[in-house]
């Protein structure tokens, strides 16, 4: 009867030594297999992190472009979000995924596993996920006209030639700059003239009665009045001069 009852004492321990031996062992397998950009081959030596629960474990993708790590459950279980990051050289890729439950023990000795395939592809730079996120093109700076200066400034506006697309803004023109008006002083005979405007009245009358008797008469019938003008003053003269002797003769 002792004997019995040792027996069943014993495989009681033992499927319990068992069952807690399993219970500590008890992993997460994260697995998966990393792909060029299309999917047409597998890519090896590309480093792997995968992070689960902030725990990260890292490997590197074999030839034949798969991966796998193990956590133990107690870090990562059922339920638990897992990240992989794969990067090579200039090629880089990240995914996602949950914990579940492994569906089929004969292909996996863990409970829980994470499957998480990758595509990696080039690195996008700034300028070209900005582009990417235009719609693909790409366009230029245009500017109005500047305008005039005011408080010794000038601006306009410049703008994208095409509004759907990406216009580099290190590239875009200046908008404003600094300016200066020039100040025209006024002639000084311009000045001397509206300061006597008597005279420009006396000039303008006498130029307008001279251009009346050439343009009337002529410049030659001009000469010839002078002359018997000057005839005739010398006749009075001498009449003057020889009446005169004549009185003086006679007293």
């Amino acid at each position: 009867m002792k004997t019995t009852k040792t027996i069943g004492l014993l495989s009681v321990g033992l499927i319990l030594g068992i069952f807690l031996i399993n219970l500590v062992n008890a992993q997460t397998l994260v697995a998966g297999k990393i792909y060029n950009s299309g999917y047409t081959d597998v890519i090896k030596d590309v480093s792997i992190t995968v992070t689960c629960n902030s725990n990260v474990l890292t490997t590197t993708s074999l030839d034949d472009g798969t991966y796998a790590v193990k956590f133990n459950e107690n870090l990562c279980g059922l339920g638990n979000s897992v990240n992989v990051n794969a990067i090579k050289e200039d090629l880089s890729s990240s995914g996602s995924g949950t914990v579940i439950e492994c569906d089929s023990p004969n292909d996996c000795t863990e409970g829980y596993v994470s499957i998480i395939n990758l595509a990696i592809k080039a690195k996008q730079t700034s300028s070209s996920s900005s582009s990417s996120s235009s719609g693909g093109c790409r366009t230029n700076w245009k500017c109005n006209e500047w305008s005039s200066c005011i408080g010794g400034k000038q601006i306009r506006t410049c703008s994208k030639e095409n509004i759907y697309c990406y216009a580099d803004p290190k590239d875009k023109p200046v908008e404003e700059q600094t300016c200066s008006v020039e100040t025209i002083e006024p002639k000084q005979s311009e000045e001397i003239q509206n300061l006597n405007p008597e005279n420009n009245e006396n000039q303008g009358g006498l130029s307008k009665i001279t251009g009346a008797v050439v343009g009337t008469l002529g410049t030659g019938w001009l000469i010839v009045i002078i002359f018997i003008i000057g005839i005739l003053v010398l006749s009075l003269i001498v009449r003057f001069i020889r009446n005169r002797k004549t009185i003086t003769e006679t007293i």
